[in-house]
């Protein structure tokens, strides 16, 4: 039995009319393995491609992962296209598997999140209740925030600089999965100094220490330097 990559091995039951599942050679990986593990092609008579599920999962991710602005772009323009279809198809299939939904949460919060001992409410609704009890405290620290950007954003700032280093916080999160923020070097409100909202005064972090620095000025928090990538 050969080992070339082109060939796979079948038979046929001819009174059922169908293939039974047999081997073949991925050429991708050039390993042996069943017709059940190809996806659905129009490569070969059978009805297969000539690579395996994981190959070309592979292979899509590492697409995805090169032309990234694309896919986003592509995916957004999908969703704004068929938002109100989407969250149809979103609420009733919630509804449907309500309960195995809520199984599944529970137990993963378990794993992920052992101090978390009271009744399962999920995150996100937790989140929401608490800044409706507390809307206003937002509403109070918004207002104080914008008004310290307003004082101390100096004239000679390059605005398309800022946004582009806001820019390439997005393209950090959505490259990594990892969340992350545009951090003032020396914070805006701090206590014994207070920086200015300019482009040679923000950084981009990780959300987790972004939160951890605080209103502080911390050396060791301090990434690259923005003026030699901007």
């Amino acid at each position: 039995m050969g080992s070339s990559s082109w060939v796979y091995w079948d038979s046929f039951d001819g009174d059922r009319g169908v293939f039974m599942d047999k081997l073949r050679v991925c050429r991708g990986c050039g390993e042996e393995k069943p017709l059940s593990d190809f996806t659905p092609g129009k490569e070969s008579k059978d009805g297969r491609r000539w690579k395996c599920r994981p190959c070309v999962n592979k292979a899509s991710r590492e697409r995805r992962a090169n032309n990234l602005e694309v896919w986003l772009e592509r995916e957004r323009a999908h969703y704004r296209k068929n938002k109100k279809r989407l969250h149809e198809y979103t609420l009733e299939y919630r509804e449907k598997n309500r309960v195995r939904l809520a199984e599944y949460f529970r137990s993963y919060h378990k794993v992920k999140s052992p101090v978390m001992q009271r009744p399962f409410m999920g995150k996100a609704l937790i989140q929401k209740r608490y800044v409706e009890k507390n809307r206003h405290k937002y509403r109070a620290w918004g207002m104080k925030r914008h008004a310290a950007v307003m004082c101390q954003s100096p004239p000679y700032a390059d605005d398309e600089k800022i946004k582009t280093i806001y820019r390439i916080s997005q393209i950090m999160t959505a490259i990594t999965g990892i969340k992350h923020h545009v951090d003032h070097i020396i914070p805006m409100q701090g206590v014994k100094a207070r920086g200015l909202h300019h482009e040679d005064n923000l950084q981009v972090l990780r959300a987790v220490d972004n939160i951890r620095k605080k209103n502080k000025f911390k050396p060791q928090f301090i990434g690259w330097e923005l003026k030699h990538v901007v």
